[in-house]
């Protein structure tokens, strides 16, 4: 098994300067961006597109994080495109809807990202498996050479003594 290295701090606030000084600690405990993506790479962002509301609901990924992440790899000279399978059927107009209504647009035009287009999807067939014998994988990150996966925050609240 391989070992994984993980940076987590915490980013108290979703401004671009706050979640960008946020992002850079994170990945010089890595190491540096520089040493994970080079300009050749084709990086996937994977943000948490599952339930298709507003940011501020905190159901996805925040906007802000995926505009300053995609940003700093567009710095590198590496390709970035944002991209996910939000609930329901998965098409263009799904995708559209998605990508509006998560601000997912604004940040993929802020962060010099592209948007995923692509709705196709390849099964991958494992007749061996006892729980899953098919697994349903996107196109988009068949394609990607790095996927970084941003989840989404969480709000909640505890109640009781």
């Amino acid at each position: 098994m391989r070992n994984t290295t993980v940076a987590l701090k915490t980013c108290t606030e979703y401004t671009p300067s706050m979640v960008n000084s946020t992002l850079q600690q994170c990945f010089d405990l890595l190491g540096g961006l520089n040493s994970i993506i080079k300009p050749s790479h084709k990086v996937l962002i994977k943000p948490d597109l599952y339930c298709i509301t507003e940011p501020d609901i905190a159901k996805t990924s925040n906007p802000s994080i995926i505009s300053v992440l995609a940003e700093q790899i567009a710095k590198i000279g590496a390709r970035c495109v944002i991209a996910d399978s939000p609930k329901g059927n998965f098409n263009q107009s799904t995708l559209d809807k998605a990508y509006v209504k998560t601000q997912m647009l604004q940040a993929s035009n802020e962060g010099n990202a592209a948007l995923n287009t692509n709705d196709n999807i390849t099964t991958l067939h494992n007749p061996n498996g006892e729980q899953c014998r098919d697994i349903y994988i996107i196109d988009a990150i068949n394609s990607a050479d790095i996927i970084i996966n941003v989840g989404r925050n969480y709000k909640f609240r505890f109640f009781g003594g």
